[in-house]
């Protein structure tokens, strides 16, 4: 899971590892951003996020921000999914209040 909000430990991070005290400092370390680069909010962010085998690689606004992190135990194949964290009720966003939106998105097998 590559979080993409604005968030303290930046976006691009990996909630799961970075937060999962039974893993490695290291391998935790490397799942946290390791510059802040997102935009303002209310603009556009551009995500190129890249897996290779168990290895992850995020690049936010053209600044790498995860660097080939090691995710233990990803599967070869999976779903891939968009996750909205909030929502209405009777009109008004509910906690936690966001609002995201995504376009142009593209999956690009590697080969």
């Amino acid at each position: 899971q590559v979080n993409i909000w604005c968030w303290p430990a930046g976006s691009g991070e990996l909630w799961s590892v970075r937060r999962d005290k039974n893993l490695p400092p290291a391998l935790r370390a490397a799942a946290t951003p390791k510059l802040h680069a997102d935009r303002n909010i209310g603009e556009w962010n551009t995500y190129d996020i890249t897996v290779r085998g168990n290895r992850l690689t995020v690049v936010l606004n053209g600044q790498t921000v995860i660097n080939a992190a090691e995710l233990p135990e990803l599967p070869s194949t999976g779903p891939v999914g968009l996750q909205h964290h909030g929502g209405k009720k009777a009109g008004v966003w509910s906690s936690p209040p966001s609002l995201v939106q995504f376009r142009n998105i593209a999956i690009e097998e590697l080969r």
